[in-house]
C-alpha cells in the first residue's frame, strides 16, 4: 500500500519519483559498479550484462545524474574522451 506522503510526492514531483525508481537492469549495473575495486567503463558493463554499449552508456549516465554511481571524464589512450564509473556513497 502506498502511503499518503508518497502519493503526494508522485503528484507534486513526478520527475523525482521517476528518477528514484530503478529497473532490474539498472540495479544490476549499480551493484556491478559498487562491487568492483577499480573504475569500470560502459563497454565493460555492456559486455558483462549482455547489453549494447549505447544502452549501457545511457543508463550509466542516468544513474550518475541520480547519484547512484559517480562519473568521471578521462582521456583514452587514443586521445578520445571516455567516462569511468565508480561507486558513490548511498
Amino acid at each position: 500500500m502506498i502511503d499518503k506522503k508518497f502519493r503526494r510526492l508522485m503528484v507534486d514531483c513526478p520527475s523525482i519519483v521517476r528518477a528514484s525508481i530503478l529497473t532490474d537492469k539498472q540495479i544490476e549495473m549499480v551493484r556491478l559498479v559498487h562491487r568492483l575495486p577499480t573504475p569500470i567503463y560502459s563497454r565493460d558493463v555492456a559486455d558483462r550484462l549482455g547489453m549494447s554499449i549505447q544502452n549501457s552508456s545511457t543508463q550509466l549516465n542516468r544513474l550518475a545524474k541520480a547519484g547512484y554511481v559517480s562519473r568521471h571524464k578521462v582521456i583514452s589512450k587514443t586521445g578520445g574522451i571516455e567516462f569511468e564509473y565508480l561507486p558513490t556513497l548511498l
